[in-house]
């Protein structure tokens, strides 16, 4: 812990207290300034913030009657439009009062907001207004004062998001601004709606179904509007009481109105009585909507600024109270700080004053300071460390003088020097030997008592104890009166407590004699080692507990040990494992009894080497009787070669009688001997067959030439082998493979000839076996692929050289799973048995059936005509006979079966088409068959295979564009009804190296099929969260949402889930950006699996929308149960949704169902703003389309979200 806090009490260290209390000072100052600073400027921005929020409140007032004033301007024209007359002067009075509304608004707003594109587009809007509404449609004078409406209701919350009301701490006040500028607003608005659209209906008398449909969503609305008004102005009462009564008759006086006029919207229009007339219906209901327009100007605003100036002044007695107490603290501080320094002041100077005298030389000084604090510990520490000095001083004089007597009495010669070399005392040994006492030799050096180079010696080792820092022990030659004597000298260094060397103590004894025994033993074991080493046989010595004690140096070389590794060793680990557990009982035995004798059965025994290999040696102890006790002595001699020569006369024995055939004759084939197997192989006894020549065994299949060249091969290489028919005595004739080696003697001349032999009949029958296997397939007995393709080849050539045409058929079995699903794969295998006799009889005898595999055939005829018309005749002939013949029942072990085939054929002649090209075009043309319904023929079209081709190229582009990395995402905004981006989707490119651009309506089916779709949509996840996390960390891109297509395949992974999670932390995306588009193929099936995976995905934070929802054939009872966030309407819908009235219905049915299910809706393709128009109008609030944005490059996309 302490030295957490080192920088601290360095610095303390450095600093005299006078210093060290201003510093503490200055510290504690500065924190309570900072805290009292942050403390104002907190509360000081409450006082700003809230007045900040009276400044909005003043301009929410004249924005909120401007929209009352238009609202009613749009009931007075849908009236007038609808044919009431009576409402022309009425409308044109209040649209001079809305204008006037309207403009005086615009002089209150601040500059930067009447400029900003806002305000400029309701301005516009409204001038239209003014200008032509009188000429529009009462649905679209309607829609345009809607527009208005809506533009100043989100206007009004913009203003209020400037002035901070959006965010008002107070949970009192926030929920009533809340009230009176979004909640209350709403709700008059949708009553504005019912007052327009009823002021119609009426003038009319007309309720159209349209009409009808749209007031009950507007009545609806409005009850969930009312709905949250009251609990508003409930949460507002709970946290003010004082303003609870007025707000709880307010709210009821608002709900009240609002229902009054509800019913009777429901009693006389809906119901179709249509009793009132416009002109009261409207007045009716504008004095309803006024009355809580008055709520909002007399009671809601003025409540909500009482509010906000009580938080000011309760933010002002804060700071007061804050300051006074800051300033009473800051006193205190300054008092106590200032008494501390002066006690601790007085405390050091009286410990200094004690301090200076004790080192004058006064030991009785002793301190006494009369305080409890640390220094008064300080004190008490001197005192017992100067009484602990005076008790030090006399022990040291005690101990200085028995060390003197010590050292005068030692019998070896103590010395001691300083670093220098000079004498600094010496004992009275040394005084007597050199004759010189203690108080001449002081000062003096080696130089002066010793011969120069003696005294170099001896400077050079005091130097190296010096230099070292360590004790020396060194042998030293002085000169004595009878001589030159050796010393064992041990030299030291002295140092001080600081650590430094200070002086060098020595003591030395004299060592002539044992110097003078060692060298005479040294000479005599020099002689009886040479002795020794010299033997030709190992030889070790050891004790009597086994260890080894010496060895010689041919045991090194027996053995592989170095002498050193085996020196203190017990003597068994020189056996192998399994001799040690008798060693030891042997060993104990000897010891008993010793005397010399052989160890081991016969003298012989195995020995270990080092590298782990075991040699044979013969072994004899001898005992040694030593001053140290018994030695036993082991002379090991080498018998390996000797045992080796046993040995391999032992396996030329053995090996003769071998598996092998073998004979041994004289130089002129005479039979000399004969092992066991020869007498088996060819029927002779050994006693039949010595004594005759080799010529008995003769088949007569080889002529003369052939054994002329055999002997020629033994003259000239000593041997020959080879395979030969021979004779048995029973006259069978039998391969073998025979072996003859000459035998010569040291001239070279032949003395022997040695024949081995093996019968391989059953060998050459396996290799037919295998040629069969090999070659042939082993249920029909027809030629497999490998002999096809070797034939093709023939008949390729053959074709070529004769200019006559070939065709290859391939032959499929219709169905032929089935059959063995159903019945078995035995009635498979009898199928496939039929059809191969059937086909072997279509054909000629020059053609070939072959199987290639399962219900695979071909049929290579060969020899047709010479043009490729008559050719395909030809072929089509043959074809057409296997059709019929195939056609016909099989009879399966009792069961009656039918099965077609599909054909499938090529032609060939000298195109130069590999053969596996051959086949791959048969194959083709057979799936054509199997494409056209089955049980018929198809030659090969080379359209196909081009088709076929370029697929394969494109999938293997594909293979490789993943791995170079050649895909990119693109970025397609989506975007809210007032042009917000709200976020993108992510769709792939793939810059292909050489056709730059490729479609996904080419490349993502393919992935698809190939099941390459899994690595690319890891890779697009993967992509997508880590531009996420990236737009995450930058204010402009931190909102932004983005969509994930996620193919049924990528989703059907049992470990999707933990795929996506994995992503999700590697990259550190927030999950709660990411939306998953599924599309609705994925609800075919397994529907219980999705809904799992979706719902742990869920659990984190990851929403999903459902693609192109309308266009596939999803079930509302799976889809209701699906935790889904969004459906997304197809761009085929929103393509002809202006002119198509199914497409229309259609839209308008998803955000309806959309609506129902708590779900929000998006449209793909939006392309015109009558689009957008159309589905605002209808509830759709988000689009993405070539309307607001291309898909774009990150580059691009970043750059426009910053521009929008």
């Amino acid at each position: 812990m302490k030295r957490l806090f080192s920088p601290a009490i360095a610095l303390m260290n450095r600093l005299s207290y006078t210093w060290k209390f201003t510093v503490l000072w200055l510290i504690y100052l500065i924190a309570i300034t900072v805290v009292m600073h942050n403390l104002y400027e907190s509360l000081n921005q409450v006082r700003r913030t809230s007045q900040q929020e009276l400044e909005g409140i003043a301009l929410i007032k004249p924005i909120s009657m401007t929209v009352q004033l238009i609202q009613q301007h749009r009931g007075l024209s849908a009236g007038f439009l609808g044919g009431i007359k009576d409402f022309r002067a009425v409308r044109t009075a209040k649209l001079i009062e809305a204008t006037a509304a309207f403009y005086a608004l615009k002089n209150l707003l601040p500059a930067h907001l009447v400029l900003g594109g806002e305000w400029r587009s309701i301005e516009t809007v409204w001038n239209r207004l003014q200008a032509d509404g009188v000429n529009w449609t009462v649905e679209e004078n309607f829609a345009a004062h809607t527009y208005l409406i809506d533009a100043l209701l989100n206007f009004e919350m913009a203003v209020a998001d400037e002035y901070a009301l959006t965010i008002d701490p107070g949970l009192d006040s926030s929920y009533l601004i809340d009230t009176a500028i979004w909640k209350l607003p709403r709700a008059l608005e949708r009553l504005g709606q019912v007052r327009a659209f009823g002021a119609g209906i009426l003038g009319k008398k007309q309720l159209s179904e349209y009409q009808k449909n749209t007031l009950i969503t507007l009545i609806a609305q409005l009850d969930d509007t009312l709905n949250s008004l009251s609990i508003n102005f409930a949460k507002t009462g709970r946290f003010n009481s004082r303003t609870q009564p007025q707000l709880s008759e307010t709210s009821k006086d608002i709900i009240d109105s609002s229902h009054k006029i509800v019913d009777l919207v429901r009693s006389d229009i809906l119901t179709g009585h249509f009793s009132e007339s416009p002109k009261e219906f409207f007045k009716i209901t504008t004095e309803m909507i006024d009355r809580n327009y008055a709520q909002i100007y007399e009671v809601l605003l003025p409540t909500a600024r009482m509010l906000i100036h009580n938080r000011i002044e309760r933010a002002n007695r804060k700071i007061g109270i804050s300051i006074g107490t800051v300033s009473l603290l800051l006193l205190a501080a300054c008092y106590f700080f200032t008494g501390s320094y002066y006690a601790m002041k007085d405390s050091i100077q009286s410990l200094a004053r004690s301090a200076r005298t004790f080192a004058g030389g006064d030991l009785r000084e002793r301190v006494n300071l009369g305080t409890k604090d640390e220094l008064s510990q300080v004190a008490d520490s001197f005192n017992e460390m100067a009484d602990g000095f005076q008790a030090l001083l006399t022990t040291h004089i005690e101990d200085e003088n028995r060390l003197r007597a010590i050292t005068d009495n030692a019998r070896t010669i103590i010395f001691m020097k300083d670093v220098a070399g000079r004498y600094i005392l010496v004992n009275r040994l040394y005084e007597e030997l050199f004759h010189i006492d203690h108080a001449t030799i002081q000062g003096k050096t080696a130089y002066d008592i010793f011969p120069q180079d003696i005294a170099d010696a001896i400077r050079s080792s005091e130097q190296e104890v010096i230099q070292s820092g360590q004790a020396l022990e060194v042998e030293e030659l002085v000169p004595h009166d009878d001589g030159i004597h050796t010393y064992i000298s041990v030299k030291f260094p002295l140092r001080r407590i600081s650590g430094e060397i200070y002086a060098i103590c020595g003591i030395a004894t004299d060592i002539t004699e044992r110097k003078q025994a060692e060298q005479a033993l040294k000479t005599s074991e020099e002689f009886h080692r040479a002795v020794f080493d010299a033997a030709p046989d190992a030889i070790l010595i050891c004790d009597g507990q086994g260890t080894i004690t010496q060895v010689n140096r041919y045991t090194e070389q027996l053995l592989g040990y170095p002498n050193s590794e085996l020196l203190g060793q017990p003597i068994d680990m020189l056996l192998p494992e399994h001799l040690r557990a008798r060693h030891k009982t042997l060993l104990s035995m000897f010891v008993a009894a010793p005397s010399p004798r052989p160890m081991g059965t016969g003298r012989e025994m195995r020995a270990l080497r080092k590298d782990g290999s075991e040699i044979d040696v013969e072994i004899s102890l001898s005992p040694i009787q030593t001053q140290h006790g018994l030695r036993i002595a082991s002379v090991l001699c080498d018998i390996t070669q000797r045992k080796q020569i046993e040995a391999e006369l032992r396996i030329a024995a053995t090996a003769f009688e071998s598996h092998e055939a073998m004979v041994i004759t004289d130089s002129n084939s005479v039979i000399l001997r004969v092992n066991k197997t020869f007498t088996d192989s060819t029927g002779y006894t050994a006693d039949e067959a010595v004594g005759r020549k080799m010529s008995v065994l003769k088949s007569g299949l080889h002529d003369a030439a052939f054994y002329t060249a055999m002997w020629e091969s033994i003259t000239h290489t000593g041997t020959w082998q080879g395979e030969i028919w021979d004779r048995r005595k029973n006259g069978e004739i039998y391969p073998k493979w025979l072996t003859i080696t000459a035998v010569t003697d040291t001239a070279g001349e032949v003395t022997h000839f040695v024949g081995t032999h093996l019968d391989i009949t059953e060998r050459k029958a396996a290799e037919e076996e295998i040629k069969q296997l090999a070659f042939y397939d082993p249920l029909t007995q027809l030629p497999n692929r490998r002999l096809l393709l070797n034939l093709l080849q023939q008949a390729k050539a053959a074709s070529t050289r004769s200019g006559m045409y070939g065709a290859i058929m391939f032959i499929d079995l219709d169905n032929f799973k089935t059959l063995n699903d159903t019945l078995g794969h035995d009635k498979g295998d009898l199928l496939l048995q039929q059809v191969a006799a059937r086909l072997s009889a279509c054909v000629r005898e020059c053609d070939t059936v072959a199987r290639l595999g399962g219900d695979e055939f071909v049929i290579m005829l060969e020899n047709l005509s010479k043009t490729a018309q008559e050719a395909a005749i030809q072929v089509k002939t043959v074809g057409e006979k296997i059709l019929v013949r195939l056609n016909q029942p099989y009879r399966l072990s009792g069961h009656k079966h039918h099965s077609t085939p599909s054909i499938g054929i090529t032609l060939f002649s000298d195109h130069g088409r590999s053969t596996d090209e051959l086949l791959k075009q048969a194959d083709i043309a057979m799936y054509q068959s199997k494409a056209a319904g089955r049980n018929t023929l198809h030659f090969f079209d080379q359209t196909m295979q081009t088709t076929l081709t370029a697929r394969a190229s494109l999938e293997a582009d594909l293979y490789r564009g993943l791995q170079k990395q050649q895909f990119l995402l693109y970025y397609q905004a989506q975007v809210d009804d007032g042009g917000r981006i709200t976020g993108a989707e992510a769709l792939v490119r793939w810059q292909h190296s050489r056709h730059g651009t490729v479609s996904p309506a080419e490349f993502i089916p393919l992935a698809e099929e190939t099941g390459l779709i899994l690595q690319l949509g890891h890779w697009v996840l993967e992509s997508a969260c880590a531009q996420l996390a990236t737009w995450a960390k930058r204010h402009e891109t931190a909102h932004l949402e983005l969509a994930v297509n996620v193919s049924a395949r990528e989703f059907r992974q049992t470990d999707f889930v933990d795929q996506v999670l994995a992503v999700l932390d590697r990259t550190r995306a927030d999950p709660r950006k990411l939306k998953m588009e599924l599309t609705e193929s994925l609800l075919v099936s397994n529907v219980d699996d999705i809904i799992t995976k979706m719902t742990a995905l869920k659990a984190k934070g990851v929403g999903f929308s459902l693609d192109d929802f309308g266009t596939g054939y999803s079930s509302l009872y799976y889809l209701k149960q699906l935790p889904l966030d969004q459906l997304k309407i197809d761009q085929g819908f929103i393509r002809d949704i202006l002119v198509d009235l199914n497409d229309a219905a259609i839209a308008k049915m998803i955000v309806a169902l959309a609506e129902t299910m708590g779900l929000s809706v998006i449209a793909e393709g939006v392309e015109t703003v009558a689009q957008r128009d159309f589905l605002f109008r209808h509830g759709c609030h988000a689009y993405q389309g070539y309307l607001f944005s291309r898909p774009l490059a990150l580059g691009a996309f970043e750059e426009f979200v910053r521009k929008t």
